[in-house]
Formats: structure tokens, sequence, C-alpha cells
């Protein structure tokens, strides 16, 4: 499983993904287009910043793991996927997070649906 180092979480913070494949012709790798797409993202709970500069692509249909000492940012980093993370108060968020190549910040998405159902194709 590649196991990539996030510099920019905690020192100890990793993702690691491992893909799933059903079948030989499955296990080569393609160059399909990644689930989320995340670009120099940064959060600051008020003055705090909680996450610095994270880029990185999760694949699509494989198991990617978030892991790290406690307070170093993951579960901020996962609440940015589904917008939870603005509704919490004086919380301010820098960078592009794209599901499937459409921004999840862009301003034809609605941030209550994709709370609801998560990121889905058909939300933005």
């Amino acid at each position: 499983m590649p196991v990539k180092t996030m510099s920019s979480f905690e020192p100890n913070a990793h993702i690691g993904t491992m893909s799933s494949p059903t079948s030989p012709a499955e296990s080569s790798p393609s160059p399909a287009e990644p689930a989320f797409k995340v670009n120099n993202l940064s959060i600051w709970y008020g003055e705090k910043q909680a996450i610095k500069n994270v880029s990185i692509e999760i694949p699509a249909k494989a198991i990617t793991a978030i892991i790290g000492p406690s307070g170093c940012g993951k579960s901020t980093f996962l609440r940015c996927l589904n917008r939870m993370h603005e509704l919490v108060p004086r919380t301010r968020l820098e960078g592009d997070i794209h599901f499937y190549g459409e921004n999840l910040y862009g301003p034809a998405v609605d941030p209550a649906v994709v709370r609801r159902s998560g990121p889905t194709r058909s939300c933005a």
C-alpha cells in the first residue's frame, strides 16, 4: 500500500491508499480522474491554523486511510470534504477541493445537499 506523508499535517500524519481490484484487468493503473483533488488547502479556527497547504489526490474505488496523532487535522480535513467545517464559528478555508472535477465550493453547489448526502456528481 503506497503511503504519502502529509507534510502540512503534523509530522506523523500519513495518508495511504489501497486499491482492491476484482479482476486482473483492473489491477493495472488507470489514468482515471481522482474522486477528490485537493489543492493548497489551509484551514483556520479563528487565529489557529489547523491545516496548512495540503495538496493530494484521492483515487476513486480505493480504500484510503488518514492516520496520525490526536490533534493533527485528520477530522478537520474530512469535514472539509463534505463542507461540515462551515458549521463551526470563525472557521476559514483557503484552497480548492474538487470532487470528480467539480469545485465543491463553487457558487452552484448547495452546501446543504453536500452535507446531507455527501458529495455526489449531481450536487455540483
